[in-house]
């Protein structure tokens, strides 16, 4: 649905010219790597035509504001973000039992699957569907008759989206990121339209932990085939429900364009590495992403044992470490059967205990840092 401007001017004109927009919003614009959260969380419009705030909804973050950190009010939402270098590290343990753990205590938790190419928090806790939405952007049609074949569109995609064949230009679906660029700057009246296409689909969902408490629980799913896998993390996450006071992520591994966009706006991230040579190497990269997004971070060592040198390596960059939890087959077996290891093993359960504390002692500092 078209803003009330944009389908008046389309309207009386009916040229790509009435279709162009005012350049200030390419400043803003989505890049691979934008996934800022919906300021308005306006569904009623394509998501690239959405006002973009690095402010969710129900929770202020922090906000690079004149070269200064202003930090989230403590009576909102805490956001954070479990994220790791590299798949399989325990991630996504970590997120559910850390979740149960700040339910069990009387917080209003939401969940956020924002591993949006292989989403399975829901595996683990099936619940009722109270919401669904498709995730839409705008992409452009060529109409080959009205197309010049000047080439200005396929030289100004910064995403190599358009390609000329045939003395015309045509669209590559499947690299096209919805800029709106290409209807800019295309000379010919009606050559470009656009069309909605979906990009994705967010559920939430009101889940059921073992000892009864219920929580909500918001899940990112892309397109299978799409590249546009952070615009459909950021509708996720701003589609989560504003009154509750714990938000925790499940972000998508690695240090791609998908992790920043389940990160961004977090008050604080955990970022989980396994104790190996692998584990150490990615988890550099992914202390190095949270630090220029400006994240303060913590580290929790899973499946750790002999190999210390992750340990050492936080020590000498001054991270905390929240919790060496022990490699232990019991819990990969509990895991594998779809359920949580506290469930059947209660005694893991002080290992996220142990991190929340860690948690609330690191935004207690960064709170008093920021005074």
């Amino acid at each position: 649905m078209m803003e009330p401007d944009r389908a008046n001017t389309e309207a009386a004109a009916g040229s790509a010219h009435g279709r162009r927009r005012n350049l200030s919003h390419l400043m803003n614009r989505d890049s691979a790597c934008d996934g800022v959260a919906d300021s308005a969380g306006d569904k009623t419009k394509p998501a690239r035509v959405r006002i973009k705030s690095a402010i969710a909804p129900g929770g202020a973050v922090e906000v690079a504001q004149q070269g200064m950190i202003v930090r989230r009010d403590p009576t909102q939402t805490l956001h954070i973000a479990i994220a790791s270098g590299k798949g399989g590290s325990g991630k996504t343990t970590i997120a559910l039992h850390l979740a149960w753990a700040y339910a069990r205590s009387g917080e209003r938790v939401v969940l956020c699957d924002c591993d949006a190419d292989a989403p399975n928090l829901h595996c683990f806790l099936p619940g009722v569907v109270v919401h669904a939405s498709e995730v839409t952007e705008l992409h452009p049609r060529i109409d080959a008759e009205h197309c010049v074949a000047c080439g200005a569109c396929v030289r100004s995609c910064a995403f190599d989206a358009l390609y000329m064949r045939g003395g015309k230009a045509h669209v590559a679906e499947e690299l096209c990121h919805g800029c709106g660029v290409c209807a800019l700057v295309c000379p010919s009246d009606a050559a470009i339209s656009e069309h909605e296409v979906v990009v994705g689909t967010t559920t939430r969902q009101r889940i059921a932990w073992p000892n009864g408490v219920c929580s909500d629980m918001v899940v990112a799913r892309a397109r299978i085939g799409n590249n546009r896998t952070p615009r459909v993390i950021a509708d996720a996450i701003a589609a989560a429900p504003v009154a509750a006071s714990i938000q925790i992520r499940d972000c998508a591994p690695g240090c791609a364009c998908a992790a920043v966009a389940g990160m961004r706006g977090a008050d604080c991230a955990v970022l989980v590495a396994e104790a190996t040579p692998f584990g150490l190497h990615d988890l550099k990269l992914a202390v190095e992403m949270t630090r220029t997004l400006g994240i303060p971070l913590a580290v929790v060592v899973n499946r750790s044992g002999a190999y210390g040198a992750v340990e050492q390596w936080c020590t000498d960059q001054s991270i905390a470490v929240l919790a060496c939890i022990p490699d232990d087959r019991q819990v990969a077996e509990v895991y594998a059967s779809g359920r949580l290891a506290g469930e059947r093993l209660p005694d893991y359960n002080k290992w996220y205990q142990t991190i929340r504390d860690g948690i609330d002692t690191l935004m207690h500092k960064e709170t008093a840092c920021s005074k």
